[in-house]
């Protein structure tokens, strides 16, 4: 009976110390987010991002956001690949996490520094697409979305002012 009551303390106290330390992360990580003028910013980011639990995550995806303003981009899509090949990562996050990857990467590509850069671009956005569950409904559209999006920039490249067969076919599929 000793020994069960003495396990079960033991149970509750590493319980109680997951907790505080999950608390203590998202304290730090909202203190963070909102004092942006800190100059320690990029070195707590990655101290939290280390943790084991959401707000590392979080942190992990702040972190490339930073480095997609730098224009860091081999960097960001590095990390991205790492975050997305975690085995603790649902599919539903990593589906979420592709979808914003490939946004942030469109978003880039449609700016005039990087349209020489179309084919580099395209390979980054269709392997970050590749994480993406495709027995989660809500994101085939977002995928399509995303698709089709990289046929118009690749007819707009190529100064084509005919819809490829491609963007008409995606076109159809999302209307459908």
């Amino acid at each position: 009976v000793l020994f069960i009551f003495l396990l079960v303390i033991i149970i509750q106290v590493y319980f109680i110390y997951n907790n505080k330390k999950i608390l203590d992360t998202r304290i730090i990580y909202n203190q963070i987010k909102s004092d942006l003028e800190n100059n320690e910013f990029a070195d707590l980011l990655n101290e939290i991002s280390k943790e084991k639990n959401f707000y590392g995550i979080l942190a992990k995806i702040d972190i490339i956001n930073l480095k997609l303003n730098n224009n860091e981009l081999e960097s960001a899509y590095q990390d991205y690949i790492i975050l997305l090949n975690q085995n603790n990562l649902d599919n539903l996050y990593k589906s979420t996490i592709s979808i914003q990857a490939s946004y942030n990467f469109l978003r880039l590509l449609s700016e005039e520094s990087n349209k020489n850069k179309f084919t580099e671009f395209k390979t980054k956005i269709t392997e970050l697409l590749a994480f993406v569950d495709p027995s989660v409904d809500s994101y085939i559209g977002f995928n399509l979305e995303i698709l089709y999006l990289l046929s118009i920039f690749e007819q707009d490249f190529s100064n084509s002012l005919t819809l490829s067969n491609e963007s008409q076919n995606l076109y159809q599929q999302i209307q459908e």
